[in-house]
């Protein structure tokens, strides 16, 4: 799931719901292509000759990461890379870690790297670690205060009985670039623009862009803090009117469901409860904020999905799912699956029709 959340990108091909539909389905069979995630744990499907430096590297981002979200009560819109602007510049790219996040104290740097592993026990990677050590000395020379430097090498298994492993290199006392707790909130936000806008295009979605802008600009961010998103009638944004077309799941998660092969769905949704938080502009509510729904979910479930026709013919789908609807743009298809929630409220889904 965070690795799908993460592979939305902000350039063209990336900007919106039907862009997704063209990109998702390639990435989603080359993530199955090299990964098995069946047992509980990620592992490899090939051994390591067989991997190129890119996957191996993805999987052992996305794991690493959950492995700092544990540690520091973190989840997936907090790792949101913030645009360079000439308040925000990065050091050169070769001693400028990976991964920057914030839990509102402290700014959180993360350098990550994935091997693969043919044996029963995962021996340290001595050139992984000294790349990461020199990352971490040229970081503790140029930081000013306030930031921990991880470093996370992610050993995945190639063989089916043994678990992905972690190598964790101690955080020495480093430094940051920036307020914690400003990072932490911009981080969020932009995480949520970029998602959402897949959603909706909608006037809150449009008002959160204007805001970051003022935030980003503003010498006392705080001065913004519960000063709520409004329409042009100064009437406080809600959830947007667009939501209530889409496909629900037990009252409380809204989104898109579109093909990603001839036989499965994907469900690409939100929680419902993030379009009121995000509204409110309640910062601590949302620095603190991680879905209730983490609670009951993943779970399997079945959705009353609507479905382009137009995407069910493009990827030949039997003509019973839909014939009564031909001549629709769009028609309700019952699907079941596993629904995976996020702590930050997004939703991803994998369906299949019930015939």
């Amino acid at each position: 799931m965070y690795s799908l959340f993460r592979q939305q990108k902000d350039y063209p091909g990336w900007h919106n719901y039907h862009e997704l539909k063209e990109q998702l389905p390639s990435e989603i069979s080359s993530l199955r292509k090299y990964f098995d995630t069946s047992g509980g744990t990620l592992r490899a499907k090939f051994p390591q000759s067989s991997f190129g430096e890119v996957k191996t590297q993805s999987g052992g981002v996305a794991s690493a990461l959950m492995v700092i979200n544990a540690i520091y009560d973190l989840h997936e819109a907090d790792w949101e890379r913030l645009p360079i602007t000439s308040k925000r510049k990065t050091l050169d790219f070769e001693y400028t870690f990976n991964e920057t996040a914030s839990d509102g104290k402290e700014i959180i740097q993360v350098e990550a790297k994935g091997t693969v592993f043919d044996g029963m026990k995962f021996n340290q990677d001595k050139n992984n670690k000294q790349h990461i050590e020199n990352k971490k000395e040229a970081q503790r020379q140029a930081r000013p205060d306030n930031t921990s430097l991880f470093g996370v090498i992610t050993g995945i298994p190639s063989r089916p009985s043994t678990n992905t492993k972690y190598l964790l290199l101690d955080p020495p006392a480093g430094n940051g670039f920036e307020e914690p707790g400003k990072h932490q909130l911009l981080s969020r936000l932009y995480f949520y623009t970029r998602n959402l806008r897949v959603i909706s295009r909608s006037r809150l979605v449009q008002a959160l862009q204007n805001r970051i802008r003022i935030l980003e600009s503003a010498e006392n961010y705080t001065d913004f803090d519960k000063v709520p998103l409004v329409n042009v009638y100064g009437e406080e944004l809600g959830i947007p009117d667009s939501i209530y077309d889409m496909t629900y799941c037990e009252d409380a998660i809204a989104g898109h469901v579109f093909p990603i092969n001839n036989k499965e769905f994907m469900f690409f949704a939100f929680d419902l409860d993030v379009y009121p938080l995000l509204a409110k502009q309640d910062f601590n509510m949302i620095k603190n904020y991680s879905s209730k729904l983490t609670e009951t979910f993943p779970k399997t479930d079945i959705l009353k999905a609507s479905v382009s026709v137009a995407d069910l013919m493009k990827f030949n789908f039997p003509i019973e799912l839909f014939a009564d609807d031909l001549k629709r743009k769009q028609t309700v298809i019952n699907l079941e699956g596993k629904i995976h929630v996020g702590g930050s409220g997004g939703v991803i889904g994998f369906l299949t029709p019930i015939i």
